[in-house]
């Protein structure tokens, strides 16, 4: 089958999926308008230099958010590395093609508790993570500080809120992560003071998924922009094409064209009418989260089904039409909707496969292969270690390399670590028992330790076998 005329994801055996999760990387971001993709294709129609079109596109932002400036990233993740380089290096040539990790001022302090799962971009660009719990701590910090990182969501909560940390360290730039925020016009946090500011640009803005936006001081833009592509510096690989930058411009004027209130009307009308087709799951209207702007349908499934949340949330994604629902909102009994990238031709068919799944019989009773207390040896790939299970089903586990809380699951064990401020985790699932040995296969990723709901983080780095053998002989 071929690519050009047809239908491409069919020409490569992909199943597309009816999106009732949001607007997520994994998924492939928001729908982007037919004007959007249009811009994007007259775009691709000429050349242009790349430090002349940025440089247009800045002048254009800065207007349009009230910023000093603002350039086009490759993703809001690389808008991060951008503006940590950007205030560790600067944008001379000695420093920007030096090794990292060698400037003076290279730290990057973060409030307790605001530490994220996005924020290793920070790291990418010779920045070295520092938490700060208080005034004291912060202060203490200060003098190797480069740049002080904030949660959008977070940045006004705790011992150090965004006014406080603007007021004892002046001098020192404040870089906030609103990747998953709605955009303010004009923009709130470069008016509250921030130096930097980072959007993703294709979540809720909708422009095309691989961008994002950084608005803010113009020195510090201007040397964002010095360490990426085209420029021959470290961070030459957060690259954005032309038809990007010209494609987010143009989701902007959308943007900000737009009417809030005729759009949350839709997605009203949308939640309306699945929960009209669903009465007997008892629908409920979630409101936004706060800062937030997309109500979410929740529908709760009866136990008497032994239907679950996650047990749902599996049959749509495995069925036809093949459905995704928030993972999130998977868990117990109950499962969620988030209606922002659902297309008006979408809403029956969503019913319907819901309806379909929830009569379908209950899944057969599976085996249950989780690991018995005691002590365990594993080997996963080339990472040997031991885990110590608890009759409750807590215990923890050590190697050369990590150690962690472990605990049983219905298929396994869950082994957890602290890499850095980040969970990475190895989520086993048994398949074979052979005495005092068992096998199966390890999820590797960052899921969440307490939770065995649907994650697709789970296994994002990969599946890898592995053997367990007891080490006792209880």
């Amino acid at each position: 089958m071929r690519l050009i005329g047809g239908d491409p994801y069919a020409a490569l055996g992909v199943r597309p999926f009816i999106n009732a999760a949001g607007a997520r990387t994994l998924h492939g971001g928001a729908p982007v308008d037919r004007r959007v993709r249009a811009a994007m294709d007259r775009a691709a129609d000429a050349h242009v230099d790349l430090d002349e079109l940025m440089a247009a596109a800045s002048r254009r932002l800065a207007g349009m958010t009230g910023a000093q400036a603002g350039v086009v990233t490759a993703g809001a993740a690389a808008g991060l590395a951008m503006a940590a380089a950007a205030c560790i290096f600067g944008r001379d040539p000695v420093r920007v093609l030096g090794p990292r990790g060698g400037a003076r001022q290279s730290d990057v302090l973060v409030p307790r508790g605001q530490r994220f799962a996005y924020d290793p971009a920070y790291r990418l660009a010779g920045g070295q993570i520092v938490e700060v719990s208080d005034e004291a701590e912060l202060m203490a910090a200060l003098p190797r500080a480069a740049l002080i990182a904030l949660l959008g969501h977070s940045a006004d909560t705790g011992p150090l809120p965004f006014e406080r940390l603007r007021r004892v360290a002046p001098e020192t730039p404040i870089v906030v992560d609103a990747a998953a925020e709605p955009l303010a016009l004009p923009e709130r946090w470069t008016g509250r003071g921030a130096d930097l500011v980072i959007y993703s640009g294709g979540k809720l803005l909708a422009g095309p998924q691989g961008t994002g936006l950084l608005l803010g001081r113009a020195d510090l833009v201007e040397a964002a922009w010095r360490h990426a592509a085209p420029h021959l510096a470290p961070l030459r690989v957060c690259k954005v094409t032309k038809e990007e930058i010209v494609g987010l411009l143009a989701a902007l004027d959308l943007w900000a064209a737009r009417d809030p209130e005729a759009q949350r009307s839709h997605w009203d009308r949308t939640i309306s009418a699945i929960a009209e087709g669903l009465p007997d799951l008892r629908p409920e209207y979630i409101a936004p989260m706060p800062g937030g702007i997309v109500p979410r349908l929740r529908l709760h499934l009866d136990p008497r089904t032994m239907i679950d949340g996650p047990t749902l949330w599996q049959r749509l994604d495995a069925g036809t039409p093949r459905v995704v629902l928030r993972e999130l909102g998977a868990r117990d009994w109950h499962v969620e909707i988030d209606p922002f990238c659902l297309q008006s031709d979408e809403v029956d068919k969503l019913i319907g496969a819901i309806q379909s799944a929830v009569t379908l019989p209950p899944p057969p009773t599976a085996q249950q292969w989780s690991a018995p207390p005691g002590q365990w040896r594993y080997v996963i790939a080339d990472l040997t270690g031991t885990i110590w299970l608890k009759p409750d089903g807590t215990g923890h586990h050590s190697s050369s390399e990590m150690s962690g809380p472990a605990r049983a699951t219905p298929t396994g064990v869950l082994l957890a670590t602290d890499v850095d401020g980040q969970i990475a985790t190895y989520r086993l699932h048994v398949q074979h028992a052979n005495g005092a040995e068992l096998c199966g296969w390890a999820a590797l990723g960052t899921s969440r330790f307490d939770d065995d709901g649907p994650d697709r983080s789970a296994d994002q780095f990969g599946i890898q076998t592995f053997t367990l053998i007891r080490q006792d002989d209880e």
